[in-house]
């Protein structure tokens, strides 16, 4: 798949390297009558999920999207097997674009938690704070 030049240049806007970004299977799409950047969600290497970020969503229309009935996974899952980054430190973000800049940064052992954090605080199992892997 392809980056708009749009898209290209709302990620550049950003902060965020094209050539990162497509790295990490980012593309483009027209979508709700607007462009949107595509993240993929992979596990092993497979797409397992899709999110769509308009990058400039119609009145009434939200800024994330997804493909239904895709696998709720952290974003950058596979860098947790790999074994050339296993005494890196881990880095977890609140956002996919957050992931990438971190990554961008070289700390390459980064992922997101899926779904960004909850609208509102959440108890985890042990009553405190918010869990948003479960």
């Amino acid at each position: 798949m392809t980056m708009s030049a749009e898209v290209m240049d709302w990620l550049s806007a950003r902060g965020l390297d094209v050539e990162v970004a497509d790295r990490f299977g980012l593309s483009s799409v027209r979508r709700g009558g607007g462009e949107a950047v595509i993240l993929p969600f992979m596990r092993n290497g497979e797409i397992v999920r899709r999110k769509y970020r308009a990058l400039a969503p119609a009145d009434g229309q939200p800024k994330w999207s997804a493909d239904k009935g895709g696998l709720r996974v952290p974003f950058n899952e596979d860098c947790l097997r790999d074994d050339a980054l296993i005494n890196l430190p881990l880095i977890c973000t609140e956002g996919e674009l957050d992931a990438l800049v971190a990554i961008q940064c070289g700390f390459l052992r980064t992922i997101s938690v899926p779904d960004g954090a909850p609208p509102h605080p959440t108890a985890c199992r042990d009553g405190h704070g918010a869990d948003p892997l479960h």
